[in-house]
C-alpha cells in the first residue's frame, strides 16, 4: 500500500497546481478553426478574382462546407475526439486523410447528380481544392502540434491513463518494465494485485513489491477489488499473468467482468493465436482489449446528445413550476430546498445525487427506527408506503415524481442518464450478491424499465431483472419508449410512494 500512497500523493500533487487541457478537446476545437479559415481563404480567392457575386461561387462555398461537415463526422465516427485514445501523429494523419478524401469525393458525386446542388452552377474547382487544402493542412498540422503537446503533459505526469496490474509474475514485471521504458504512451500503473492460485506469486522471477490486494473468486474479492480500484483511482485493469497461470482467465475475467471494470490482457496467455486476431494496444506490444461498456461510442454519443436535449427542454419549459415547487418547499419547512445524497453510479463511482427535499430535515437520523417497517422485502432496498419522515409538500411532490427534477443537473454533469438504472445507495450495494453488480454496469437514470413496469410495487429482484434487460437490449427507440410511459406513469401518479 506504500507504493500507492506514494504514487498518490505524487499525483496529486502535480495536478492540484494545474490541470491541463486534453489534448483531443483541443483537437476538436483545432479543427473547427481550421474549417473555419478554409471557408475564409475560399471567400478571399473569390474576392481577389472578382467572383464573390458570381453564380457559381455559392456552390463552391457550399462543397467546402460540406466537405467539412462529412469530415467531422467520418473523424467522430474514427474515434479522433475521444480522449481514451492517445494522440499518435501517424495514425490521426492516416485517419484525417481518410476522413477528407472520402468526404470530398462524396460531395462532388452528390454535386454532380444535382448538377451543382439543383442551381445548374458549376463550382470552380480552384475555390474548393484551396479550401480543402487549408483545412487538411491546418489539421494535419495540429494533429503534429498536440502530439507534442501530449508528449510533454506524459512527460509532466498529467493527463495518464491510470491501470492497476492484475499478475505477480514475470508477465507481470515484463509488463512493468515495458511502460518504464516507455514514458510517451501515458500509461501510469498504480501498483499490481495478486489473484488466489498464481504459482507464479511463491516463486521468483515476479514482481518484488507487496501486491495492493490478494484477490479471490468469491463475493469478498470482488468488494476487494472494487476497494482497490476506488481508493488507486485507476480506470482499468490489465491482466497480466503466466502461461502456468492461463486456466485461471475465466476466473479473473469473471470477477473484472462482475466488478465492470474495462480490463485488458497481456497477450503471453495466448502466444499461439493473438496474431490472428483483430488486436489494440500499447504501441507495439499488443493486448486483447475487452470494454465492458454495453454500449458503443457512437451509441454513446447519440444517448449523450438525447439526453442533454431533452433534459435542456424539460429545464426550460418546467421552469415556473420548478420556482413554484421551491416556494412551496420554504413555505412548510424551510430550507435547504434540495437534498444531496451519496450514490452509486456507473462502474461504482460514487457521485452526489440531487432530489427536491421531500422528507424532514433529520430524515437520516430516523431511518433506523423505521427499518423494521421496510415493506420491500429486501435489505437493498427501504420502502415504505406511509413513511412519516415525508412531509405534506414532499408527497405531492412523490406522487408526480417532481422531486426527481433536480437531477437534470446530475444529466448534464454526465453522471447520471434520462433513462437508466437506478441508482443505489453504498449501503445497498454493500449487500449485493454477485448478480446484483450487473446492473451497475451503465450509466444510472432518471427513469427506467423499473419506473415504468410497476416502480415502488416491484421487488429487488425485479428491478434487477428489469435492468439487465434494458442494458442488454438498448436502443434509442427504447429510450424514447421509456420516456412516453413515464409521461403517463408519472401522471397516473402509479406506483409512487
Amino acid at each position: 500500500m506504500d507504493s500507492l500512497a506514494t504514487w498518490v500523493a505524487t499525483d496529486s500533487s502535480s495536478v492540484s497546481s494545474r490541470i491541463p487541457f486534453r489534448s483531443r478537446r483541443l483537437l476538436l476545437g483545432a479543427d473547427g478553426l481550421s474549417a473555419y479559415i478554409g471557408l475564409f481563404v475560399g471567400i478571399a480567392v473569390l474576392l481577389a478574382r472578382g467572383q464573390l457575386a458570381a453564380d457559381n461561387s455559392g456552390v463552391s462555398l457550399l462543397m467546402g462546407a460540406f466537405i467539412a461537415i462529412l469530415s467531422f463526422g467520418l473523424m467522430v465516427k474514427a474515434g479522433q475526439y475521444t480522449n481514451r485514445r492517445r494522440m499518435s501523429r501517424l495514425s490521426d494523419a492516416v485517419d484525417l486523410t481518410r476522413a477528407v478524401v472520402i468526404a470530398a469525393a462524396l460531395v462532388t458525386l452528390i454535386e454532380y447528380v444535382t448538377k451543382g446542388f439543383f442551381t445548374g452552377a458549376s463550382p470552380s474547382r480552384l475555390v474548393v481544392l484551396g479550401m480543402v487544402a487549408v483545412f487538411w493542412v491546418l489539421a494535419l498540422a495540429s494533429r503534429v502540434l498536440l502530439g507534442y503537446y501530449q508528449r510533454r503533459q506524459f512527460a509532466c505526469g498529467h493527463m495518464l491513463q491510470k491501470v492497476l496490474l492484475l499478475g505477480s509474475g514475470k508477465a507481470a514485471k515484463e509488463f512493468t518494465q515495458f511502460l518504464e521504458e516507455r514514458p510517451w504512451l501515458g500509461v501510469g500503473q498504480l501498483g499490481h494485485v495478486a489473484f488466489a492460485g498464481e504459482t507464479a506469486a511463491e516463486g521468483e522471477g515476479g514482481l518484488t513489491a507487496a501486491p495492493l490486494a490478494n484477490l479471490t473468486d468469491d463475493l469478498d474479492g470482488l468488494r476487494e477489488l472494487n476497494r482497490t480500484m476506488r481508493l488507486s483511482g485507476a480506470g482499468r485493469v490489465v491482466v497480466a499473468l503466466d502461461a502456468e497461470d492461463r486456466a485461471l482467465v475465466p476466473q479473473v475475467t469473471e470477477l473484472l467482468s462482475l466488478a465492470h471494470i474495462p480490463f485488458a490482457i497481456v497477450p503471453t496467455l495466448f502466444e499461439q493465436c493473438y496474431r490472428a486476431a483483430e488486436i489494440q494496444g500499447f504501441a507495439e506490444l499488443p493486448v486483447v482489449n475487452v470494454d465492458v461498456d454495453p454500449l458503443d461510442r457512437a451509441a454513446r454519443l447519440f444517448k449523450r446528445v438525447l439526453d442533454v436535449s431533452v433534459a435542456t427542454l424539460i429545464a426550460v419549459i418546467g421552469s415556473p413550476i420548478w420556482l413554484a415547487v421551491i416556494l412551496a418547499i420554504v413555505i412548510e419547512d424551510g430550507r435547504p430546498v434540495t437534498y444531496k445524497q451519496k450514490r452509486v453510479g456507473k462502474n461504482g463511482r460514487h457521485f452526489e445525487l440531487y432530489k427536491f427535499r421531500t422528507m424532514v430535515k433529520n430524515a437520516e437520523q430516523l431511518l433506523e427506527q423505521l427499518k423494521e417497517q421496510n415493506e420491500a422485502g429486501s435489505d437493498q432496498l427501504f420502502k415504505m408506503r406511509h413513511d412519516p419522515r415525508i412531509t405534506k409538500v414532499g408527497r405531492i411532490l412523490r406522487k408526480l415524481s417532481i422531486d426527481e427534477v433536480p437531477q437534470l443537473v446530475n444529466v448534464f454533469k454526465g453522471e447520471m442518464s434520462l433513462v437508466g438504472p437506478r441508482p443505489p445507495l453504498p449501503g445497498e450495494v454493500d449487500t449485493y450478491e454477485q448478480h446484483h453488480y450487473y446492473r451497475l454496469r451503465g450509466l444510472p437514470g432518471i427513469t427506467g424499465l423499473w419506473q415504468v413496469s410497476g416502480r415502488s410495487d416491484l421487488s429487488f429482484d425485479d428491478m434487477v431483472r428489469l435492468d439487465r434487460y434494458y442494458l442488454d437490449n438498448w436502443s434509442v427507440h427504447l429510450d424514447i419508449q421509456i420516456m412516453l410511459k413515464t409521461a403517463y406513469v408519472v401522471l397516473a401518479c402509479k406506483g409512487a410512494y
